[in-house]
């Protein structure tokens, strides 16, 4: 998990990169996917910040010491190149069960890695449909990693609730289109070399992809 000085380094350039530099607004300034009541972008990380890569890396690097199953090829081949943000500022609105197996989420078995930030969620997983399913409660700043034999892994995002950190909450207050009072914010690491030069069509969801 991260603390929460690292939480707020974290949050302060995904709001540059998703705000200022207007990545997750629509041209009126609304959020680009108001339907879903969230604020989406798909981004080369080096083009996000350059410490987005740093964090992952740390993330999979503690990850492969518990279990290094997690990334079956050396971590420099393994590497995250994209970040995809997802900013929930409607938290009835979570996310479907899926796989992140579409053209966006890369063609290796290199770990995926989530980290979460604002408020929190139930993060479900299980192999197949009828499967048991397990249930963690994600909270700002914990990070969570598939990879290897659960690269695949299906996975939902449900009940989303409480407050962000009085930290995070105030650095947010007045820069989220309708200023919502609880908002959760989702960064998503993938290896996808092959995307590098077409994340543009990603906004347009030309990759597909199950994450949408």
């Amino acid at each position: 998990a991260l603390d929460e000085q690292r939480q707020a380094r974290v949050l302060k350039w995904s709001l540059a990169h998703g705000v200022d530099r207007g990545a997750w607004l629509a041209d009126d300034g609304a959020l680009n996917a108001t339907r879903q009541g969230r604020g989406r972008s798909y981004d080369a990380c080096g083009e996000v910040h350059e410490d987005a890569s740093a964090l992952a890396a740390a993330l999979i690097a503690d990850a492969i010491e518990a279990d290094p199953s997690v990334c079956p090829d050396a971590p420099e081949a393994s590497a995250p190149t994209h970040l995809l943000m997802l900013l929930y500022a409607n938290l009835k609105r979570g996310l479907g069960w899926h796989r992140d197996d579409g053209p966006a989420d890369g063609a290796t078995l290199a770990p995926v890695v989530s980290v979460s930030l604002g408020a929190t969620c139930d993060f479900k997983l299980k192999h197949g449909q009828r499967d048991e399913e397990v249930v963690v409660a994600l909270e700002s700043g914990d990070a969570i990693l598939f990879g290897g034999p659960a690269r695949h892994v299906m996975h939902a995002v449900t009940n989303l609730r409480g407050a962000p950190p009085p930290r995070l909450a105030a650095m947010a207050r007045g820069r989220l289109p309708g200023d919502p009072e609880s908002w959760r914010l989702n960064l998503t690491y993938r290896h996808a070399p092959e995307l590098r030069g077409r994340e543009a069509d990603d906004r347009f969801h030309i990759l597909g992809g199950a994450t949408r």
